[in-house]
């Protein structure tokens, strides 16, 4: 294995019920590049924002390319609470408490989720609020 590879290896995955989902592509993308900025990644592609409106699936998905990371969240906007799934994985050490704030901008009324170590597997949950 090379010296410089980089041996974080981290993702978070969240499910989360709100009850202020994304109201446009514009919102979700400004959202999204926010993510990317308080974590301290660098974005190389998207963010891609589409809506689907096929019946009991629609909602917003956004994916981005980041520098060896990637972000993606899918919303269900036409249920109450909506539904919020989220990832981001990172070849680079985040604050997770930075995600889960930005993710409380769309009021969260519960959520769960887990954090993988891709490097051995190990996950924990985190603990937030």
């Amino acid at each position: 294995m090379g010296k410089d590879l980089v041996r974080e290896h981290k993702h978070v995955i969240v499910r989360a019920y709100v009850n202020n989902p994304p109201k446009d592509k514009e919102q979700l993308s400004e959202w999204c590049n926010n993510v990317i900025s308080d974590v301290g990644m660098k974005l190389i592609g998207g963010p891609l924002v589409v809506y689907s409106d096929m019946k009991g699936n629609e909602g917003y998905t956004a994916v981005a390319i980041l520098d060896f990371s990637h972000l993606a969240i899918h919303t269900w906007d036409n249920i109450s609470p909506a539904l919020i799934e989220f990832d981001l994985f990172s070849c680079k050490d985040f604050d997770i408490n930075f995600v889960m704030k930005r993710l409380d901008e769309f009021e969260i009324n519960s959520y769960s989720n887990l954090v993988v170590d891709r490097d051995d597997f190990d996950h924990q949950q985190i603990v937030w609020k």
